[in-house]
């Protein structure tokens, strides 16, 4: 068992100790790349300083989430990796629980990718956005286990988990490849999930084994708060999945029917909604999507090819 923990850095000093700590106790031992997006604060120091055995990368430019990990995922791949660990800089893990996911996503294939728990920083409650993979639409069973005072050992299929802590075997990067590199941040992961189910595999989530996600400790991002990009970033993700067949023109089109509705109805909040969603379709390169969209449909580890010059946006500090 050949584990790589993979960790994208940008500013996350605040975090360094704590989640290289837990990596460096955890109970199944791996090999740390982590990939810096340029940060200033101190973050690189930090690593190097604390955990010598942690490999560190500088990125030449900010690569963005998907496409840094998709550098540390090709590295590890050449380097015979079994299983990938994706950990966000601002989570870290619960011991005894990076061996448990191992083990367990060992026993069935039929799973691609296997997620801990994900709590919040202080601990004292689940991460609140994990927490809507548990309910009984997405995650069939987990719920009525837990009630009842009988959930199994095994992991529980659900139909999406964040990208915070993913543990990823190496058939499933060989067939599903890394992140698409339309998505800069935010989106990735969700598509990252649906061509998963396209090819066949699934995800899912193992009880008793924990990361702690601080999401409360972190600045508020504008790909959240800026609503014109919020929109662009779902447009792009639903024409991204690769069991969708619309054409953006198609997308297009919807939008158009739409506001002649609102026009002959005269609902002006409506119209201008729907005006703010074209334009941030606008804002995308559809035909990249498009194109990008028939490559995943293809098994193989797409997006971690030659092509992408990879390796070569990156220096080892």
């Amino acid at each position: 068992m050949r584990i790589f923990t993979i960790i994208v850095t940008y500013n996350g000093a605040h975090w360094v100790d704590r989640c290289f700590a837990s990596l460096m106790s955890a109970d199944a031992p791996c090999t740390v790349l982590v990939v810096d997006n340029g940060s200033t604060d101190g973050t690189v120091e930090r690593i190097r300083a604390g955990f010598p055995s942690v490999e560190v990368y500088r990125a030449h430019a900010n690569l963005g989430f998907g496409k840094a990990n998709n550098v540390a995922i090709r590295m590890a791949l050449d380097r015979s990796a079994t299983h990938f660990f994706l950990l966000n800089q601002d989570a870290w893990v619960v011991p005894g629980s990076l061996a448990a996911l191992a083990t367990e996503l060992d026993k069935d294939p039929s799973f691609g990718i296997v997620s801990p728990m994900h709590l919040n920083g202080s601990g004292d409650a689940l991460d609140v956005f994990f927490s809507r993979s548990l309910i009984p639409a997405q995650c069939p069973g987990y719920l009525s286990d837990l009630v009842l005072g009988k959930v199994k050992t095994g992991i529980y299929a659900t139909t999406n988990v964040n990208a915070a802590a993913w543990l990823m075997s190496r058939a499933c990067v060989e067939r599903v490849g890394g992140f698409s590199p339309v998505f800069y941040h935010y989106g990735e992961d969700e598509n990252y999930v649906n061509r998963l189910h396209y090819h066949g595999s699934r995800i899912g989530v193992l009880p008793g084994t924990y990361v702690h996600h601080d999401r409360e400790d972190r600045p508020e991002s504008s790909y959240f708060t800026d609503r014109m990009e919020y929109d662009r970033r779902i447009f792009v993700r639903n024409l991204s999945d690769p069991a969708d067949e619309r054409t953006g023109s198609e997308e297009l089109a919807v939008l158009a029917r739409a506001r002649y509705k609102a026009l002959l109805f005269r609902r002006s909040s409506e119209l201008k909604r729907i005006d703010a969603r074209k334009q941030s379709l606008l804002r995308s390169n559809l035909q990249q999507v498009i194109e990008l969209r028939a490559r995943t449909r293809v098994p193989g580890p797409t997006f971690l090819g030659e092509e992408e010059d990879l390796l070569g946006a990156v220096i080892r500090v």
